[in-house]
């Protein structure tokens, strides 16, 4: 389980990247980052799903998944609004 709280972690923040790409530049590869925040976005809603459903976590790790939903309410596509 601690890969995939990794992942998590990882996926918040190619995910917030790939948001602040898709809010501030207008160029040739806004289409592309708009689609691989999308692809982005649904990996990491997947996987928030897998750990919310089977982790066993620790007060600290219970802290650190509410953090990163935190985190993501700005980012597009996120399910935890």
């Amino acid at each position: 389980m601690i890969g995939i709280f990794h992942a998590l972690f990882v996926l918040c923040r190619i995910s917030q990247s790939l948001q602040k790409f898709v809010d501030c530049y207008d160029g040739k590869y806004s289409k592309e980052f708009a689609e691989r925040l999308d692809i982005s976005m649904s990996k990491y809603n997947d996987t928030l799903n897998i750990v919310e459903r089977h982790a066993r976590l620790t007060p600290v790790g219970e802290k650190l998944l509410d953090d990163i939903k935190m985190a993501m309410l700005g980012v597009r596509g996120n399910n935890d609004k």
